[in-house]
């Protein structure tokens, strides 16, 4: 994993690729603070201009750490710094009809796009932008409208403060269960044994060290 990235994962390790290109991704977006704006964004653009013209898929031997996948991280995550300082407008409802547009119309005429960070597939070089963007402000607002209602939010949040250790353990459990017939009833297994292990780890200083990163408990 610490070699090759996403090129390096087995069944059991798959969830990790990502770890790497977000602390590889953090950790570039983080210096980048101290530098002068135009430089960031010459950096930003020539990054995402790499990523479109293929360079690295003919590089002899896959970069360490996921370098390679962290590049897409850094766009994203740098992309997401600077909206945090846009405040929110009466308009801005409007960009939810993308995701709806889009998804009616890959639906009906099979666009047939992609992206794909882990494989680094990157076909087009607004909509890779246009699309993940969209969808990410989608659910952000369906997030704000779950928040308030209580039991809910409640529930929403734990998960959320367990998303990690779901996400690392989904891909076993998924596999372990792939001969179960419905999709729905696998997501719904893989959720609670995450949460599951999750609230395991919370009760014990050792694992909350090991494995939640926190001595505090969850």
């Amino acid at each position: 994993m610490f070699y090759a990235g996403s090129f390096n994962i087995t069944v059991y390790s798959f969830p990790f690729w990502y770890i790497n290109a977000l602390f590889v991704g953090s950790m570039a977006v983080g210096m980048a603070h101290s530098w002068k704006s135009k430089y960031k964004y010459l950096v930003l653009v020539a990054i995402w201009i790499v990523l479109h013209v293929g360079i690295l898929k003919l590089l002899p031997i896959p970069l360490p750490w996921g370098i390679d996948n962290a590049l897409g991280a850094i766009i994203f995550l740098a992309v997401g710094h600077g909206a945090q300082k846009v405040m929110r407008r009466r308009w801005h409802v409007l960009l939810l009809l993308i995701p709806i547009v889009f998804v009616l119309l890959n639906y009906y005429w099979d666009l047939g796009y992609k992206i794909n960070m882990k494989g680094m597939v990157y076909n087009h070089f607004l909509l890779d932008l246009i699309i993940p963007l969209s969808f990410t402000y989608l659910l952000y607002r369906i997030s704000c409208v779950l928040a308030r209602v209580q039991y809910l939010s409640l529930a929403i949040a734990y998960m959320g403060r367990a998303s990690l250790t779901i996400y690392f353990t989904h891909a076993a459990v998924l596999w372990v269960t792939r001969d179960v017939p419905y999709v729905s009833a696998k997501i719904i297994i893989a959720l609670i044994f995450g949460i599951t292990l999750h609230a395991l780890f919370g009760q014990f200083k050792l694992t909350r060290i090991l494995f939640l990163g926190n001595l505090k408990h969850f």
